[in-house]
């Protein structure tokens, strides 16, 4: 099949109101999942076939969503997208590992949802054994929504056992119908609701990012038939019962004379023969209620029922659309809980041969209670909260008064409820201040039932239950990026969420790492490593810390006993490299592997690309090192964290390890060190006074962050070197009062920044050196003392070369002071969301010193430094490393966007030059800090 074919469009619709606003929203917030196991003899092509029956014979996994005239449209493709299936075998991992793959693998088949490139919605098979296997139908929610994944997971069914799929409506004859029979705008019908809105002040308090939900459930004993009999006397429906009923409780337990909710309601109802169309149908409307000291349930919903009911209906029409209209009359907010009325959300029957149930389904959303009602024989109650938002009990009490309401519709609400305001009083006491544990609780608690995948209790014991090193190093991570710190040794000792969140409650009162007696102890992390450790590549079987990786050549032959006794005697000397992730006081000495090779470089390069596939273990050290010999020289590679070493430390490393090196060939004891391992840093920052948290919050005040991307792993990020990019520009520095290097980076930053189109809210990272020169000795520490600034876009307004080189020179000294926050640090200062990114392009000046500026001291025992080869990885989209050489400066373009690296670095490199050349001498974009910030 031809490309062209592939891309063919079959249909182009409008979208509804509400797709609309998911479309704009975050391409993260909508992400959902379904995951169904399967029981029995599965065969992989059978499904594979019935997939793409699905994929014929239903529009909805053929749609891609795009901007057109200022307007959204749907596009359906005449094929699906090949990214829209996978199958993964897992029957030789072992079972320990297997639910971190698991974990990886759905987490990966979410962020292959692209709204606009597609797909929208994926399947993927995961084979656990022979008789069990997992199926992951993973959606965003602009293009399907829940009854959608129900028809879909029954003609997935259908088409395994061989069977037509029964004919029904399709998407674009029932897009086409629901506009064709809508015209003109309800928003006036709302006007009742508008007058009648209390104050929508949230009942729960905001959330932080996006939100992971839990579930309660309630089931309603009464006699549907009877309630339907008794609502139509009141010209209701037995769903506007249900809504009145929570909107009595919300008003009785605020204490108002109203209330309001969200409704999610299906437009399928204005064209019935289309209630079996997969597709996003629902939108969210306000409704809203005046509740009095006689009003009953049956009275609220007559009330309901006389505002307009299906008539107020209209694909143009949304929640966002109201509440601006809302607004405009002086009813300012949102109303933070949502309700749908829905259908049957029971799996259909498997395929022939095979059983399935539901694992687990995922949803996030902006509101704090999401309450699903469903019915056959009885209601259902289906809650879905954030507990970090939502206290449990308080949800609890608010279910039990709606089975009130709905047991007793007759009785009036006032005496049928206990005492008024409950929901006010138990905000105003979690306002007050509540106990740091109940706050971490919900949070500890969610990331564990993300990674485990099982409905984890606060005190169920995590090795018990099977879980291995690898998950609990999976939880810490993820909890790290949710600024909640906690180590795999804590979850070793006491192996529950309720441990893990007493330990960070208890971490976080400290607001220090690890101390002893003499400061933080030689194994803890700083802050700044901490936030390197947090940030994590994923590389195909689950988490892979950030992997640098270096190869040093000597033209010498080194002897293979000595280079090892020889490396650990540097080791004893610099503890904290024997460091593991999880953070114990037991040092361990990562050892030196030796070999003989034909090419000791190449052998070395070899070694380091099978390292990547190899994660950190949580009791392992975090640096490896490996000792290739040939007829000529000597390849030194090492692989570690990068949480672990910073440029600045390799020659003072190197330097040691010849010293030591030549100590053992002489047979002589080693020499005193030359620096330490950064405990007297670690002791300095013990004692620091910083503010460095109020320093970040007032410098990224109103920046925006971008979305965070997937990146390759390490090794397939496409790189391009421009060399004598820029000229030797001490005579410009010296015209302007700067460094050539802040030239340079000025320059830099701004052709970078306009060459990728940088929006002028989104800070620029730059990396700069955390070491403090007030502290003797800091140039000879060995460790990680390199942080990664976020630097805010001042202005877009060209300013003259000599005012924004200097500021930026003044900016990033002054946020280099600040920088020991790290980068979880800055993140929370600045309220960044989980998921985004505190920038998307990094700009590396180097200015590492030279291996050979500590050769030319070593006198007749050193080595001679031939080459040195590295591999560095950036969490960044794009990194910029601006080299100076001799006559000038290299520009090297690192990036993990898919476009072409070496137009793109030509680019830059072009419009630095331009900039170099211009008469006007402007620079057309400054990042740097307010100035208030660069003058206190």
């Amino acid at each position: 099949m031809t490309a062209a074919a592939k891309h063919s469009i079959e249909a182009l619709l409008p979208c509804t109101a509400a797709q609309a606003a998911i479309a704009e929203a975050s391409q993260d917030a909508y992400r959902e999942q379904t995951v169904v196991r399967v029981t029995g003899p599965l065969e992989p092509g059978r499904m594979r076939l019935a997939w793409a029956q699905v994929q014929h014979d239903h529009q909805v996994t053929r749609l891609t969503l795009h901007r057109h005239d200022g307007r959204w449209v749907q596009v359906v493709r005449t094929e699906g997208h090949p990214a829209s299936w996978a199958v993964h075998d897992l029957r030789r991992i072992p079972a320990a590992q297997r639910r971190l793959i698991v974990t990886e693998l759905t987490h990966t088949a979410a962020q292959a949802l692209d709204v606009r490139a597609g797909p929208l919605l994926r399947l993927d098979l995961l084979i656990e054994s022979d008789n069990t296997a997992l199926l992951v139908l993973t959606h965003h929610h602009a293009a399907a929504d829940g009854s959608t994944i129900g028809l879909l997971l029954q003609a997935l069914a259908t088409g395994y056992a061989g069977q037509p799929d029964p004919p029904r409506v399709d998407l674009v004859s029932a897009t086409r119908r629901l506009w064709a029979r809508t015209s003109g705008s309800p928003l006036a019908d709302f006007a009742d609701d508008i007058a009648d809105m209390p104050a929508l002040l949230p009942t729960w308090p905001e959330p932080v990012g996006l939100t992971e939900l839990v579930t309660e459930h309630r089931t309603v004993p009464i006699d549907i038939t009877q309630i339907k009999s008794v609502a139509a006397t009141y010209d209701a429906t037995l769903a506007m019962v249900v809504q009145a009923a929570l909107l009595a409780v919300l008003a009785h337990g605020r204490s108002e004379p109203s209330a309001c909710l969200s409704l999610a309601v299906d437009l399928r109802a204005l064209v019935p023969e289309a209630l079996h169309t997969g597709g996003l149908f629902l939108t969210t409307l306000p409704i809203t209620a005046r509740i009095g000291p006689t009003d009953t349930g049956l009275t609220i919903a007559a009330q309901l029922g006389q505002r307009g009911g299906h008539r107020r209906l209209h694909p143009d029409i949304s929640l966002p659309q109201v509440l601006m209209a809302a607004s405009a009359a002086g009813h300012q907010g949102m109303p933070d809980t949502l309700l749908t009325i829905q259908g049957s959300t029971r799996l259909p029957p498997a395929p022939p041969g095979l059983s399935w149930h539901r694992v687990r389904s995922t949803e996030r959303t902006e509101f704090a209670l999401n309450v699903d009602v469903e019915w056959s024989d009885d209601i259902v109650l289906r809650v879905q909260f954030d507990r970090a938002r939502a206290p449990v009990h308080q949800v609890s009490e608010l279910l039990d008064r709606v089975v009130a309401v709905l047991t007793q519709p007759s009785r009036p609400v006032a005496t049928l409820l206990r005492e008024p305001g409950w929901l006010r009083m138990v905000r105003s006491q979690s306002e007050v201040g509540s106990p740091e544990l109940s706050d971490l609780l919900p949070r500890v608690l969610t990331t564990i039932r993300r990674v485990t995948q099982e409905e984890v209790g606060p005190d169920d014991d995590l090795l018990r239950a099977g879980h291995s090193s690898l998950t609990l190093m999976s939880i810490v991570v993820g909890l790290a990026e949710q600024g909640v710190p906690c180590t795999v040794g804590a979850l070793l000792d006491q192996p529950t969420a309720r441990a893990a969140a007493a330990y960070s409650a208890q971490r976080l009162k400290k607001n220090q790492v690890l101390t002893t007696a003499d400061g933080i102890a030689a194994s803890a992390f700083t802050p700044i490593e901490a936030g390197l450790l947090a940030r994590t590549d994923r590389i195909e079987w689950g988490p892979q810390p950030m992997h640098e990786q270096s190869v040093l050549t000597f033209a010498e032959v080194l002897e293979p006993i000595a280079a090892r006794q020889a490396w650990r005697w540097v080791v004893e000397r610099y503890p904290a490299l024997g460091r593991n992730w999880s953070e114990t006081v037991q040092l361990t000495v990562p050892e030196l592997a030796t070999a003989k090779a034909a090419d000791a470089h190449a052998a070395a390069r070899s070694w380091l690309t099978a390292q990547l596939g190899t994660p950190f273990r949580p009791d392992a050290p975090l640096l490896r090192a490996a000792l290739f010999v040939d007829a000529r020289s000597s390849s030194l590679a090492l692989a570690f964290h990068n949480a672990l070493l910073d440029g600045w430390s390799f020659p003072t490393l190197i330097r040691e390890l010849q010293r030591s090196y030549a100590a053992v060939a002489a047979g002589t004891e080693p020499p005193p060190p030359l620096g330490d391992d950064g405990h007297v840093y670690r002791r300095w920052l013990a004692g620091r006074q910083d503010g460095d948290h109020e320093f970040w919050g007032q410098a990224l005040a109103g920046s925006v962050f971008p979305p965070r991307c997937e990146t390759p792993p390490p090794g397939e990020r496409a790189v391009a070197r421009c060399r004598r990019a820029l000229p030797d520009l001490a005579a410009v520095a010296s015209e302007v009062g700067s460094t050539p290097n802040m030239v340079a980076a000025a320059l830099t930053a701004a052709a970078f920044a306009h060459v990728t189109g940088q929006p002028p809210d989104e800070p620029l990272g730059v990396r700069a050196s955390a070491r403090p020169t007030e502290l003797p000795g800091a140039m000879r520490m060995v460790g990680q003392f390199t942080a990664e600034l976020p630097m805010p876009q001042l202005t877009s307004t060209p300013q003259p070369w000599s005012e924004a080189i200097r500021h930026l020179a003044a900016s990033i000294e002054v946020a280099r002071r600040h920088s020991h926050l790290g980068e979880t640090g800055i993140r929370s200062a600045a309220a960044c969301p989980p998921e985004a990114d505190l920038y998307r392009n990094l700009l590396v000046v180097e200015e590492y010193l030279p291996i050979d500026e500590w050769a030319a001291q070593a006198g007749p025992d050193a080595w001679t430094h031939r080459n040195q080869w590295r591999r560095e990885v950036s969490p960044s989209v794009r990194t910029l490393y601006v080299e100076p050489t001799v006559g000038g400066y290299d520009l090297v373009l690192s990036t993990s966007a898919r476009e072409n690296s070496a137009d793109l670095l030509a680019a830059v490199a072009a419009q630095a030059s331009a900039m170099l050349d211009s008469p006007a001498r402007t620079m057309p974009t400054v990042f740097g800090l307010a100035p208030a910030l660069t003058t206190s």
